[in-house]
């Protein structure tokens, strides 16, 4: 499958001021098969070391100097490794806290060498005390689940990519190919964007091979709860995850979660799983400026990794989504919520931390909330989620005359237009909302 971040991988193989990359992101995203594809085609050697299966290799790392580090990997693993013409993976990293501290010095004594580290439960680890963060001297990419072009990519549905990517506002989209997106769309969100559960549907092309899939891999990130548990009680994560289905989109409220616990073990929970990459939060942000972060509240709503497992989570039938005509009415929402939330992620820089917010005015008989906020260039535009009539766009006019923004964006099913300074996206474009909103806003 071609991964949209093969094209950074390159980018830093051939940059002049490389330093040793991180690779940050959930478990089962696919980081380790396209590192190890990047390696093999790229390099003349490629040599890995995966911690979990061979902790021979930690003792390599009992000193910081790469110089002895390189010797006695070349040792154990017989393979030659050259500056420059090998990749050195080294994988499950959070299994040696001293690699992590060792990466820093690779930039300083052996700069041409090309490293390569990810792990499992790295995001966890990497906040332990015995992880002492390499500041200056290591980046970061954030890798997540297929978005909706890499999907098409898998499909072989390359022509429809090419085309839906040089679509103009002026051209429009032809309503044959816009009913054909559709359906592709509606497929993706059935099936995510998690590669083992793809691999099983392309293969079996079953929507019940591929649910049995998700269903395995839910239970997978439950059964990793014993592995944070030094840090919160199991039981809060179990509550939190069993109701993760009823609190996507939504903002939060801990008592909704139980009213057995207290809240700041829910919270502490929550935590957690953020930091595990399971769960993003959208933050509420009151829009006053640049930098938008500046803007951050407390409140918070969640988003799950993958549409599809969330589905699972749902115990929604594939039947019941491909029959269904308006994707913004299934689960209230928030199915078409999460996969607009889990698209605007994927396509962020991949080098930044990963954020998301949305906008929610708290006023006595006025109160209005945008689905998400949208950083294009100096403007901060509001993005709806919808499928209705002109009548939803309530909230989206209260904040464009609130703040003075002369433009706001629907993502719905509707085909792509500009009436009345409202983008109408449909779903299947918001790769390309850059482009849409540049040409929208010389119109």
């Amino acid at each position: 499958m071609k991964r949209i971040i093969e094209k950074e991988l390159l980018e830093w193989k051939n940059s002049f001021d490389r330093l040793p990359l991180v690779i940050r992101g959930a478990r089962q995203v696919g980081k380790s098969f396209i590192i190890e594809n990047f390696g093999k085609t790229n390099f003349s050697t490629f040599v890995t070391i995966n911690f979990e299966f061979e902790p021979e290799y930690k003792g390599c790392f009992e000193v910081l100097d790469p110089i002895e580090i390189i010797k006695n990997i070349e040792v154990i693993s017989g393979k030659r490794i050259i500056p420059g013409k090998c990749l050195l993976f080294v994988d499950e990293i959070q299994e040696c806290p001293k690699a992590f501290i060792a990466l820093r010095y690779f930039k300083e004594k052996m700069p041409t060498l090309h490293v390569i580290a990810a792990g499992s439960l790295l995001e966890l680890s990497i906040n332990r005390e015995e992880f002492r963060m390499p500041v200056g001297r290591v980046a970061f990419m954030y890798m997540y689940p297929l978005n909706f072009n890499e999907f098409l990519m898998a499909c072989d549905e390359n022509i429809i990519l090419d085309y839906l990517e040089n679509i103009t506002l002026k051209k429009g989209v032809d309503n044959v190919i816009h009913e054909k997106a559709l359906r592709l769309f509606r497929e993706y969100i059935f099936v995510g964007g998690l590669p083992s559960v793809l691999n099983i549907y392309f293969k079996t092309k079953s929507y019940l091979e591929a649910q049995k899939r998700q269903s395995e891999l839910n239970m997978a990130y439950k059964l990793d709860f014993g592995k944070y548990s030094h840090k919160t009680d199991i039981k809060y994560l179990e509550k939190v995850y069993e109701r993760l289905g009823v609190m996507i989109s939504k903002p939060i409220k801990y008592s909704q979660i139980s009213k057995d616990y207290q809240s700041r073990d829910l919270k502490r929970a929550i935590n957690l799983l953020e930091e595990a990459k399971i769960i993003t939060k959208v933050n509420q942000n009151n829009a006053a400026g640049l930098p938008i972060k500046s803007g951050d509240k407390e409140r918070y709503k969640l988003l799950f990794l993958d549409v599809g497992l969330y589905l699972r989570l749902l115990n929604f039938n594939h039947e019941d989504l491909l029959l269904t005509k308006d994707l913004s009415l299934i689960n209230e929402g928030t199915i078409s919520e999460q996969v607009v939330g889990q698209e605007l992620l994927s396509y962020q820089n991949l080098h930044n931390e990963p954020f998301l917010y949305y906008w929610d005015r708290e006023k006595r008989n006025s109160s209005a909330e945008v689905d998400y906020l949208y950083q294009y260039r100096q403007l901060i535009l509001p993005i709806e989620v919808k499928s209705g009539t002109t009548g939803r766009l309530k909230s989206i006019r209260l904040y464009m005359e609130e703040k003075g923004i002369s433009l706001g964006i629907r993502i719905s099913q509707n085909n792509l237009s500009l009436n009345d300074k409202i983008l109408s996206i449909p779903f299947y474009l918001i790769s390309q909302l850059d482009r849409l909103i540049s040409e929208a806003s010389m119109t």
